[in-house]
């Protein structure tokens, strides 16, 4: 009789109480013969070899947890195939339909792994800046913001004494190397989260999701000069500078855009090369007579 359930348990063996299994020796060896593996389970013509239980009950805490998980797999797949024979014969008429999207997914999926790696190994993905600023200028009007956008820096720090808080306003509120500088080693300090990067644009939802604080006039802060100094709990503050304010409808900031611009960049590269190799495969099928078309009128 076969052995092949009692390698896969662990060494031990289990009576298997199911539907179909191991029939006969005589009938796997011959099987054995044909495949030049070991099944252990068959159902109708389908079969289920030691291979394909590599691996199962691997992880389990017991050989007794490893041998269940191994009847239970060989349980489900008896089970499953033998819903799927059921559903074959009952259902011949969709059988042909079913086939054919089987066969078209295959085909599609093939040629998407194909496009892939190809894409993957030859398509430059190198974005000049002159690429960037080019696309950017000619669709303008298609990367007018849909929503305001804020340039802003912050900081929430802990509770300090008013002569901290004071110097660490004023610096947040200017823009120049001397404060930016001593804005960064006080955030390394004090700070618990803090952005003063004069690059970073954020949407007024982003912002809301940003800070722990009701109702913020964001309008209001972006149009104050100095910073805002806002208590969010009792034991910490946030200080806020908005350096620049779009309105909705306005030209997107290159630098909030500049990663969309360089993503439709690539894909449109990634479609162009894609459309000139399915037009090199054909135009060389087309030369060497590797197809025809019949009745072409």
């Amino acid at each position: 009789m076969n052995t092949a359930i009692h390698k896969w348990a662990g060494g031990v063996g289990f009576p298997v109480l199911l539907l179909v299994l191991v029939s006969s020796c005589s009938y796997f060896k011959g099987k054995e013969a044909e495949v030049g593996t070991n099944p252990v389970a068959r159902v109708y013509e389908s079969f289920l070899y030691e291979a394909d239980l590599k691996g199962i009950g691997a992880d389990a805490a017991t050989p007794e947890d490893s041998i269940k998980a191994v009847k239970n797999y060989i349980d489900s797949w008896i089970r499953n195939k033998l819903v799927l024979k059921y559903a074959e014969e009952n259902l011949p008429a969709e059988i042909e339909d079913i086939n054919k999207q089987i066969e078209n997914y295959r085909q599609s999926l093939i040629i998407y792994t194909y496009e892939r790696e190809l894409v993957a190994q030859k398509l430059d993905t190198v974005i000049s800046e002159k690429e960037i600023l080019d696309y950017y200028d000619k669709h303008k009007e298609a990367l007018q913001l849909k929503t305001p956008l804020y340039n802003i820096k912050y900081a929430r720090i802990k509770k300090q004494p008013k002569k901290v808080i004071d110097s660490a306003s004023a610096w947040i509120a200017k823009n120049d190397f001397i404060s930016n500088s001593k804005l960064q080693n006080f955030c390394e300090q004090y700070a618990v989260k803090y952005v003063i990067n004069d690059s970073t644009w954020f949407k007024e939802q982003e912002l809301e999701n940003i800070f722990p604080i009701q109702n913020i006039d964001w309008e209001s802060i972006a149009f104050n000069k100095k910073a805002t100094i806002v208590t969010d709990t009792t034991n910490y503050i946030t200080l806020i500078k908005v350096l620049g304010y779009k309105f909705k409808g306005a030209d997107a900031p290159l630098a909030y855009i500049r990663e969309d611009i360089s993503n439709i960049i690539i894909n449109k590269r990634k479609l162009d090369y894609v459309s000139k190799v399915h037009s090199t495969i054909y135009d060389d099928a087309l030369k060497n007579k590797k197809f025809e078309i019949y009745n072409d009128e």
